[in-house]
């Protein structure tokens, strides 16, 4: 607007303010800056214009500070919104967009966002976009706009019609950020995918060859893999929203990325709920169909709830299993259900599909065999029950060897982009022709790698030529081995980095790049003093990561409004950079450790682990000392760069799966550690034969090893009680000379239950016997106690002659009942009602000083004999046994 109109208007509206009916001046000034911030998207009250002179001596900050909010997501930059009601009163007041656009003008200096760029284009024009051409994030502020200019401009469209909309399209917002412009190639990819979907015929001549040899129905499991850049996530994107855009083509879908933190490959009702979610979004008029499965999924928790329960811990081993088993087939069947009756009320007389997208498979692919194996049976249910459900799982490798049924697996392994189009994507990004052929020529079909050599190009059209491409980029070792791409892409976005001009924040950048994530703190505190950088204090600190926030092809936006450098960026240059810089990478580790070290919350306690862990220098009693539950995923993120050493001490904590080779590596102990884990969840899933399968790895044992009683109760739970008693009875043997008497105790305890399953009441009581020598003396009597307790109810429920009578183990239990505190009752639980029960009458003193404690509700039967673990152990056993999950299911299983 130029400068003497922008004037007259302001002018004109000083005139209007001061004739207003307030003469209020305090007041005044507050309306005076709230009209100013009403056509402002964010805003800092300290730098803020008021719309029309009024004189006061507060600052906008204490006129407004009942009026505005912290804008979302830009605290630490003080900038605030205006609260919508008073917003909604202060646009009122102004008498045309004109005023608007020229106190805008007046406040040029106030963040722009593209929620402000739309609202002033509307300001000028007096037009929106067509909101059926725009992307969610595009309607998203379209919608701020009209819900701003509710009742004041008539002739937008009404706000819920736009909030429908907005609704209908939020699904996109799930992958909108795997949408690139230039998107080059991949058609017969793209083809193969939508025949995937669709069981159509393709087009591809290739194609259709492979179909004339094998004719039948698309396998409905579709893995689509390649290594980082090679562009699976923008075919991925390009297909939903090719799909999307074709009302004749389009389906139900669900895109379900496993690097969110809510999508739980260990909780697969969580991938269930929301993929019903997004489908409700985009078919709100089904709403009754996805209610119902809602339904399904509540009962499912109940259950589930339900198995964990003490009073369903005392069913028969069977029948647990058989429960456990049960749930999740019914979750399931009632998931496919839901996709079958959505399927045929949308379809009408043209039959469709439903599709489940899993992205970034690589975030869960490291994790223990066994606990997916309930991820795969998952599919293989859905698929068998859902013919017209379609499934794709995306990440960076096969996943034909990780346990799915390679009945419903179809595999599209991704591969360079061919010659044509590497020289087509080059151009459209810039490059000249000829120049284009020679880098296509001279670095392949990486996607990523054309993108950043023609980032490099234009911004040095000296940095390539027609005759040999990128000048100096090492694409050869020796004679035609060819270099490993990573380590390309590293040279290549070195080059890009190289182009920066502020000298500060390449370095920030390289060798910076060793940290995962960047603040202005870390800035200030980490990489100043080992980059050396020279920041001149906090609020330089802070500019120089605003800097570094605007390199958007090197970073993005963290959750916490911190930086986080691009995985596909950093792996690469990396290597570089220990390849390069070995003596800083190792200096910027330690720096790191040492600043997160002073911090407490769980995101710097992950960032100190991983650069521990990285670093590789700490024994295992710092990684203990340091370490806490909630950080396995950030720390499994980075698998790659730790040692073999590190990894088996992280493998029971985070249930990473070691290769072939790791595994025999490792020694007893961290065999140990890392087996014993993978069992449990063996377990858990319900998949015995596989637990015994991992146990049977090593002979070898430690002398305290904890797997003999786990060994022990998978074969109770297979009723192979013959093999329990083989297990047990070589397990004594060892634990006998060792110092665990606990270990110990809960191996005769196991023996008595595989004695009384035999029907052996007499043996069965010998070795509850031999359990209490082996913890009688303990300094926590609980394990004891429970001891005395079974052998008690044996003489209640069991006819049979026993060598000590019931009434001096009574004697026995009521002295070692009174040695009981309150430091005990949380490992006593239950066992308190049985002390209580069996006591009875006969020690009223005892009785009644344990009433005081509170206790739950349990019912004594005959099948707590053999149902129950023996109480008290946890003194006994190391901290490593119970980190990582918490295996509440297994407990109640085995």
């Amino acid at each position: 607007m130029p400068e003497n109109i922008t004037d007259k208007i302001l002018a004109n509206f000083q005139k209007k303010m001061e004739q207003s009916e307030s003469t209020d001046q305090e007041e005044l000034a507050r309306w005076a800056f709230r009209q100013a911030a009403a056509v402002l998207h964010f805003f800092n009250p300290e730098t803020l214009q008021p719309a029309f002179t009024a004189a006061t001596e507060k600052s906008p900050r204490i006129l407004l500070y009942e009026d505005m909010l912290y804008a979302p997501g830009r605290a630490y930059e003080n900038l605030f919104i205006l609260k919508p009601e008073i917003r909604k009163l202060a646009l009122r007041r102004y008498s045309n967009r004109e005023e608007m656009l020229a106190v805008i003008e007046k406040n040029r200096e106030q963040p722009q966002t593209q929620t402000m760029k739309m609202w002033q284009r509307y300001l000028k024009s007096g037009e929106l976009p067509d909101p059926n051409q725009l992307s969610y994030n595009e309607l998203t502020d379209y919608c701020q706009i009209v819900s701003w200019m509710e009742n004041i401009d008539l002739t937008l469209p009404p706000l819920d019609e736009i909030k429908a909309m907005l609704r209908k399209k939020s699904v996109v917002t799930n992958f909108e950020h795997l949408i690139i412009e230039n998107f080059i190639g991949r058609n017969t990819e793209l083809d193969f995918l939508q025949r995937h979907i669709y069981n159509g015929k393709s087009t591809g001549t290739l194609q259709k060859i492979k179909e004339w040899f094998n004719p039948g129905t698309p396998l409905p499991v579709l893995s689509v893999h390649g290594p980082g850049g090679i562009g699976k996530s923008a075919l991925i994107g390009k297909l939903l929203w090719d799909n999307m855009q074709d009302e004749g083509r389009r389906i139900p879908f669900a895109y379900l990325p496993f690097d969110q933190a809510m999508l739980r490959i260990d909780d697969l009702f969580t991938l269930l709920v929301e993929a019903a979610s997004q489908i409700s979004q985009q078919y709100p008029e089904q709403a009754d169909i996805v209610l119902e499965f809602n339904d399904r999924v509540r009962e499912f928790r109940d259950r589930r709830g339900r198995i964990v329960s003490k009073e369903f811990s005392q069913a028969a081993r069977s029948g647990r299993i058989h429960e456990f088993f049960s749930s999740d087939y019914d979750l399931f069947e009632n998931f496919a259900y839901f996709i079958n009756r959505l399927v045929v009320s949308i379809s009408g007389n043209t039959p469709k599909k439903a599709l489940l997208f899993f992205d970034t498979f690589e975030e869960v692919s490291y994790r223990d065999q066994e606990r997916l194996s309930s991820f795969w049976r998952m599919l293989y249910q859905l698929t068998q029950s859902s013919p017209v459900l379609r499934i794709i799982i995306a990440g960076r490798n096969s996943i034909a060897d990780l346990g799915i049924d390679p009945q419903i697996l179809t595999e599209l392994k991704l591969a360079e982009l061919d010659s044509e189009n590497q020289v087509l994507l080059l151009v459209r990004l810039g490059v000249e022709q000829e120049v284009a052929k020679a880098i296509a020529k001279q670095i392949g079909g990486n996607p990523l790698s054309l993108r950043l050599a023609a980032s490099l190009v234009r911004s040095d059209k000296s940095a390539a030529n027609s005759s040999d491409g990128i000048k100096g980029l090492v694409t050869r070792k020796w004679l035609l081995f060819q270099v490993d791409e990573q380590l390309v892409i590293g040279q290549l976005y070195a080059r890009v980095l190289s182009h920066i001009h502020d000298e500060r924040v390449r370095k920030i950048a390289h060798p910076g790049m060793v940290l995962r994530t960047v603040t202005p703190e870390i800035i200030l505190n980490v990489l100043s003093p080992v980059c050396e950088i020279f920041v001149n204090g906090p609020a330089d600190a802070h500019e120089l990561f605003l800097t570094l926030k605007r390199e958007q092809s090197l970073v993005q936006t963290g959750e916490k409004e911190n930086l986080v450098y691009r995985t596909e960026i950093r792996q690469p240059m990396l290597r570089l950079l220990i390849r390069d810089k070995l003596s800083e990478v190792k200096m910027l580790h330690r720096k790191a450790v040492e600043y997160y070290s002073q911090q407490e919350t769980p995101d710097a306690r992950a960032e100190e682990m991983y650069h521990r862990l990285a670093l590789g220098e700490d024994n295992v009693q710092t990684l203990e000392e340091r370490w806490i539950k909630g950080i396995e995923s950030s720390i499994a993120a980075n698998l790659i760069e730790y040692s073999l050493t590190m990894k088996s001490w992280l493998a029971p904590r985070i249930g990473i799966q070691l290769s072939e080779k790791e595994s025999r590596q490792v020694d007893t102990l961290d065999w140990e550690r890392y087996i014993i884990r993978k069992v449990k969840i063996a377990i858990t899933e319900t998949d015995f034969m596989r637990a015994l399968e991992l146990l049977g790895e090593r002979e070898e044992r430690c002398p305290n090893s904890p797997l003999f009683a786990l060994e022990t109760k998978v074969y109770i739970s297979v009723d192979d009680l013959n093999s329990a008693l083989q297990c047990i009875e070589r397990g004594i043997v060892l634990l006998s000379e060792s110092g665990n008497r606990g270990r110990l105790a809960e191996l005769f305890w196991l023996q008595s239950q595989v004695r009384l399953l035999m029907e052996n009441i007499p043996e069965a009581d010998q070795s509850l016997t031999e359990a209490g020598k082996a913890v009688v003396n303990a300094e926590d009597p609980v394990a004891y106690i429970h001891i005395l307790c079974h052998r008690l109810l044996l003489r209640r429920f069991y006819s049979v002659p026993l060598p000590e009578p019931a009434a001096a183990i009574r004697v026995t239990l009521n002295e070692a009942a009174q040695r009981i505190n309150e430091s005990h009752i949380v490992d006593l639980g239950f066992v308190l009602v049985l002390v209580i029960d069996l006591l009875g009458e006969e020690f009223p003193k005892t009785v009644n000083s344990l009433s005081n404690y509170k206790t739950s509700p349990y019912s004594i039967t005959p099948a707590i004999l053999t149902s129950e673990d023996l109480q008290g152990l946890s003194q006994y056993r190391e901290g490593w046994e119970e980190s990582g999950d918490d295996f509440v299911t297994l407990n109640s299983l085995v």
